[in-house]
């Protein structure tokens, strides 16, 4: 007779939920456990499979685990407060903002991206580009031909 699985119990559901919140992986948590409890692989994937208070340890535990994420990464962009007590001791002191949290929360969440710089006049349109010698039109026999002239120029000097 096959010894009988090992029951799911609180504090292991405890432990999966508390991990999970870390957002460790399935195979992290798994090594917990082994180590913990005594259970291993097979056993966290049947249990996940199988029992609904078991996959929603996991799930809620990673949805915590992102809300704190997203918390403490909307605090960085915005700063803190310090905060007193009642006797105006300081209990956390001023954080200042961090910029580029900022920039990076505005492009996962309001779709900002990075955009090279145009080149534009005062009126918003392109540049017009100034050649007043038409080198731009030239073609490369005609830009050697006015090198060489150049040069017969200087040297007659």
């Amino acid at each position: 007779m096959a010894p009988k699985p090992k029951p799911i119990t609180k504090k292991m559901l405890d432990t999966i939920y508390e991990l999970a919140g870390y957002q460790c992986t399935e195979t992290e948590i798994i090594s917990m456990l082994k180590r913990e409890y005594g259970v291993g692989r097979d056993w966290f994937y049947a249990r996940k499979k199988g029992h609904p208070e078991f996959a929603a340890a996991l799930e809620e535990g990673r949805d915590k685990g992102k809300m704190s994420l997203r918390r403490a990464r909307y605090r960085m962009a915005t700063g803190w407060p310090a905060e007193y007590d009642e006797e105006n001791n300081l209990i956390r002191p001023y954080e200042k903002p961090v910029v580029s949290m900022s920039i990076w929360l505005g492009k996962q969440h309001m779709g900002e991206r990075d955009v090279a710089p145009r080149q534009n006049g005062d009126n918003g349109h392109p540049k017009e580009k100034s050649d007043p010698l038409g080198f731009d039109t030239m073609s490369g026999d005609e830009l050697i031909a006015l090198v060489k002239k150049l040069k017969a120029e200087r040297d007659r000097k």
